[in-house]
């Protein structure tokens, strides 16, 4: 009996060992993202220690969130959190990994409530989950010392608003896992907080706080019923409790140190030493000592008897923090940073590497020298300052703010010169010439001028500056000196310059309009508010724009001429954008984070490895190289954009039982070796339980991997396995696919290596004759190969457009998979000729999803598979081969995703270039899809052969597609493809087999009017290149072949990978059979 790879034409090729993993890296494309290069200052509300290891800390960050320490200083933590104003953390001592932290949202007047929320982290912050929600705040979070997971909330709650059926103002909330409930409540306008006892099991002492003075309780249940046992004339803000006697308690109040010796009831007033001040921190550490902070900090060696002076901080500081397990370690917070001593308080030292809390609200490089970068940036709130980098964002130094400007600043640098820098806002412009020093102000507005936020230096003429205001746009042509009106009708957000027309371009409220008389006349080019605006450095450019209005990004390519949407998969509200040499466009948004282009808008991808957060505020690139850009954010400073070495790959289906099984390939086009971690994950993102899953693979230069999964991973036949793979490689550039393989039937898809906000499944057919008269079964799978939970809809469309009324909701793990029958997911046990619409749905999400569906037909034994559609034609699509020849014949599918009827024309192509038949034109009405046999739609001459190549042109954005091929009559041999929206010049097609019955065809269509030439090399599985050939594609023409006719020495191999190479972009794809089945599978771009 043949092994199981044999099965698919694939062989084991390498040695396989073990290694451990336990959470999914975060798919981003080519593994771009960003890394945060400060200005390191924050506003700290508490610092939590862990309780057997003083290296265990954690900050909450009004703005930032949370960070947690590292060796090299501080790290953002925020995986999993949807607020970012964290004021209060908890460590739970009886399981250190474990980390609450509570999160506040302030409401608005009148129309929404405070909001307070508790999250929950079980990797030492490094994730994190929501537990609890409450209206209100939460004013404490305590775990108790006693019982793992039980944690007590104090909740100060908006009026009005009832928790548990209860409405008084404080509540006490009580977890025992993740079922939260109320315990106590208080009936005056009060706080409650409590204080666990640390050597009694179940007792509790709270503190409620009213007009006339605190009253202690005490709870002996932990926590479930109270009593009230004494009365005080005092406020309390904290209660400590001996090391040595239970009963004897420390209470820091607003008269000074208070002391009970019978457990709370009678309370004192003690400690030789101390002034009668508010106690405002009081400590009890492992030693038994007490340290307390009063004007000055106090140390007391005989349980508060008497006290000493430590030392003296700074009156306006937040908190003091003592370390219980180092002695004289100190941490303070003090405005915007946070200090440590070692020495009991003698020196400070600032402890800020990594933190950043400042929200950038403008960013300039010098153009003259690119690592000087200046910003202007605020914690919070304004007063604004001024930082310079002058070594790339390694160091930064604070400079003053000029007086006069208070709201809307913007920094602009001199192209020549990088110590003349022009500040406007709604105030006035100013002018510095000793790199932000000093000011001096050129312009003072005034209340009819309406500051609206266009400043533009003009490379072409460096002293030239244009601005712009609600009165008009105004020039200075001597640096800033001297301003003078050159429009009225512009009325611009943002203005660029054009230097190879020598154009300039302004968008705003008038719409986007260009000039070619340095602004003495305008023609409009787009009606609308546009927001923004990019323009690539091509004579005749291309633009993008977004359209506030009507939230949507439109692209020209002839200059502005004629317009079309490029906004699939975009969420709706894009900031700046920037346009690389390359033709990548990036797109910042207000809550997303940012995402990449590279087909011009067809589709777009999440680019956001490295961010705390998806709320920017500008996105910039370097002057003269696109490539270096810089990422300002809303409170968590300035980025800066890398690329990180390696791949990451999701081969999104699983598929293991007696019945089925699932082959990966794997390619290393390069020729250094590549590192493997290849991991097996369930639906919940947990590890699938196998005897070799996580597993390491050292895969050589220029080799391919193949295996199933049963040998990949050691598992089961007779234990079936459903989930998904995920492959980090240490390599750039690697490629893969998968199978899905039945009796007799198979089908696939390439590893996808980019995630996407919006996903299409364009088949969905499902039930008794869900498939032209065929029973049909048709599976979704989603994957979310990121580190944390996302969020998503999926809504089932049928035919004509219109909703079926399924739709489903859920959230997917971290590292998790969601899968499902469409009976399964909808409810919908028949539909033919449907699809589905999934969309990541959190507003502040910064992951995004891939998928696949796979439509299996019962009683026919066959099966096909495609891949999620990503991208829509802007404005073609195309399919390197459609036929229609008997047993091996084309469906054509088409799918109108947008809410626009749209005009589709399709052409087929001969070898030759011709057209083997006449072009036919479709109109799809809004959100319906079209189906049909190709030899239906054109009519082909007599004698013609009906094989081509398919160019799909659509007149608008929002139609997508895809093939299937095989034999319509018997349902024996069926593929299927996604018809592509871009053509590729340097792609991978990751296994061949020509033996054991296989064989491999390959079909390449040069869709443009440029001649071009194909460059083919076929690997061994060991990296020998065993053949080449070089193809001559003219303008429109294709070829289709078997694999060893194109390069004979492929005969008889049944492991490789194949690598293409193209002068201009083609279409490629490659199909694999034997007698009874069919298989297909496009290429993986490596552009």
């Amino acid at each position: 009996m043949p092994k199981d790879s044999e099965r698919l034409g694939i062989y084991v090729v390498v040695a396989l060992s073990v290694v451990a993993l336990a959470v999914p890296a975060q798919l981003q494309g080519a593994r771009q993202g960003w890394v945060n290069i400060g200005p390191e200052q924050i506003y700290a509300w508490d610092l939590v220690e862990g309780p057997s290891n003083p290296n265990q800390l954690y900050i909450a960050a009004g703005g930032p969130g949370v960070y947690r320490s590292t060796a090299g200083g501080w790290t953002l933590a925020t995986t999993g959190l949807s607020y970012s104003y964290c004021e209060h953390l908890a460590i739970d001592p009886s399981d250190p990994k474990t980390v609450y932290a509570a999160f506040y949202l302030p409401g608005f007047p009148g129309w929404s409530p405070d909001h307070g929320f508790l999250y929950k982290s079980k990797d030492n912050g490094w994730t994190w989950s929501l537990v609890a929600s409450t209206w209100g705040g939460i004013l404490q979070i305590v775990a108790d010392p006693h019982i793992p997971g039980r944690v007590y909330a104090s909740v100060r709650r908006t009026p009005g608003y009832v928790i548990d059926g209860d409405d008084r103002p404080y509540a006490l909330l009580v977890t025992a896992g993740d079922n939260w409930h109320s315990v106590k409540y208080s009936d005056s306008p009060a706080a409650f907080s409590v204080f666990p006892h640390p050597r009694m099991p179940g007792v509790i002492l709270g503190v409620e706080r009213t007009e006339s003075g605190d009253t202690v309780c005490k709870s002996g249940d932990h926590g479930e019923s109270w009593v009230r046992v004494t009365k005080l004339d005092t406020t309390v803000s904290k209660l400590a409790f001996d090391s040595l006697d239970e009963k004897r308690i420390y209470a820091a109040s607003a008269k000074g140190l208070l002391i009970s010796t019978d457990g709370g009831a009678a309370w004192s007033t003690v400690g030789s030493g101390l002034g009668a001040g508010p106690i405002r921190s009081l400590n009890v550490l492992q030693d038994g000592s007490l340290l307390l902070w009063q004007d000055q900090i106090f140390q007391s060696s005989d349980r508060g008897e008497t006290w000493k002076s430590v030392t003296e901080i700074d009156s306006e500081a937040r908190s003091f923090i003592p370390s219980r397990s180092k002695p004289g370690v100190f941490y303070l917070l003090a405005g915007h940073t946070v200090l440590k001593s070692t020495n009991s308080g003698e020196e400070w030292n600032a402890v800020t590497r990594g933190l950043t809390g400042y929200s950038v609200d403008s960013v300039a490089a010098a153009p003259s020298d690119p690592k000087t970068i200046y910003l202007v940036s605020q914690v919070e709130a304004p007063p604004y300052d001024i930082f310079v980098s002058q070594d790339g964002g390694g160091e930064w130094a604070k400079l003053g703010f000029p007086s006069g400007h208070a709201t809307s600043p913007i920094i602009m640098v001199h192209p020549e010169d990088s110590n003349r820098l022009y500040l406007a806002s709604s105030q006035q412009i100013s002018v510095s010439t000793d790199g932000a020093k000093t000011w001096r102000t050129t312009r003072q507005s005034n209340q009819e001028d309406g500051w609206l936020g266009g400043l533009l230096v003009d490379p072409r003429h460096p002293d030239w500056v244009y601005a712009s205001y609600n009165s008009g746009l105004e020039r200075s042509e001597d640096a800033g000196e001297t301003w003078k009106r050159v429009s009225s009708e512009v009325k611009a957000s943002s203005l660029a310059s054009h230097t190879a027309s020598g154009a300039l371009y302004a968008a705003g409220e008038s719409g986007l309009r260009w000039s070619k008389d340095n602004g003495a006349t305008w023609q409009v080019l787009k009606e609308g508010k546009t927001l923004s605006f990019v323009i690539d450095s091509t004579l005749d450019p291309t633009i993008y724009v977004f359209d506030y209005s009507w939230q949507k990004l439109e692209k020209s390519i002839d200059g502005g001429k004629t317009w079309i949407r490029a906004d699939f998969g975009l969420p709706s509200s894009v900031g700046q954008m920037v346009i690389t040499p390359e033709n990548v466009v990036y797109a910042s948004t207000s809550s997303r984070g940012v995402f990449r282009s590279d087909n011009g808008g067809a589709s777009w991808h999440p680019v956001n490895l490295g961010l705390g957060s998806g709320r920017t505020s500008e996105l910039m690139a370097q002057p003269g190289d696109a490539r270096l850009m810089y990422l300002g954010s809303v409170v968590h400073g300035l980025y800066r954009f890398q690329t990180v070495p390696g791949s990451q790959l999701a081969f999104s289906a699983l598929l293991e039982s007696e019945t089925t099984l699932t082959g990966f390939a794997v390619s290393n086009p390069q020729p250094d070796p590549s590192s493997l971690q290849i991991i097996a994950r369930r639906a919940n993102g947990q590890l699938v339980v196998a005897e070799k899953n996580p597993r390491v693979i050292v895969l050589g230069g220029l080799q391919q991997l193949a295996l199933t999964g049963q040998e990949l991973f050691g598992t089961s036949s007779s234990e079936p396995v459903e989930g998904w793979v995920e492959v980090n490689g240490s390599a750039d550039r690697l490629a893969g696919l998968f199978m899905t393989l039945g009796p007799d039937q198979a089908d696939g898809a390439q590893a996808a290596r980019a995630t996407s906000s919006q996903l299409c499944f364009s088949r969905i057919h499902h039930g008794p004759e869900g498939f032209l008269g065929q029973q049909a079964v048709t599976r979704l799978f989603i994957v979310n190969p990121n580190n944390e939970a996302t969020e998503c809809a999926l809504d089932l469309y049928r035919g004509d457009g219109t909703r079926t009324g399924g739709y489903f909701r859920g959230v997917i793990a971290p590292g998790g998979l969601l899968s499902g029958s469409i009976e399964e997911l909808f409810g919908v046990s028949s539909i033919n000729g449907g699809y589905v619409v999934a969309r990541v749905n959190d507003p502040e999400s910064l992951v995004g999803i891939t998928g696949f569906e796979l439509v299996e037909l019962p009683k026919a034994k066959t099966r096909f598979g495609l891949q999620a559609a990503d991208s829509v034609f802007l404005p073609d699509g195309y399919s390197a081969q459609v036929a229609s020849v008997s047993g091996a014949q084309t469906r054509i599918r088409l799918v109108n995703v947008s809410e626009e009827k749209q005009r589709v024309k399709l052409q087929l192509y001969a070898a030759t270039g011709a057209l083997l038949a006449p072009e036919t034109e479709l109109e799809l009405g809004p959100r319906t899809a079209f189906d049909e046999m190709a030899a239906n739609l054109f009519a082909l001459p007599p004698g013609q052969p009906p094989i081509g190549s398919l160019r799909v042109i659509a007149a608008g954005a929002g139609i997508l597609g895809d093939v299937v091929f095989g034999d319509f009559q018997a349902f024996e041999r069926l593929a299927a493809l996604r018809i592509e929206s871009a053509g590729l010049t340097d792609a991978t097609f990751s296994q061949l087999a020509n033996g054991l019955g296989y064989y491999t065809g390959l079909a390449l269509f040069n869709p443009s009017n440029r001649a071009t030439e194909v460059s083919l090399e076929a690997y061994s599985a060991e990296g020998n290149l065993k053949g080449q050939t070089v193809i001559q594609l003219p303008a429109f023409s294709r070829i289709s072949k078997l694999l060893v006719e194109l390069i004979p020495e492929t005969v008889d191999q049944v492991r490789g990978w194949i690598s293409l190479r193209s002068s201009h972009p083609i279409a490629a794809q490659e199909l694999f059979g034997t007698d009874s089945l069919l298989a297909a599978v496009p290429a993986a771009r490596q552009e």
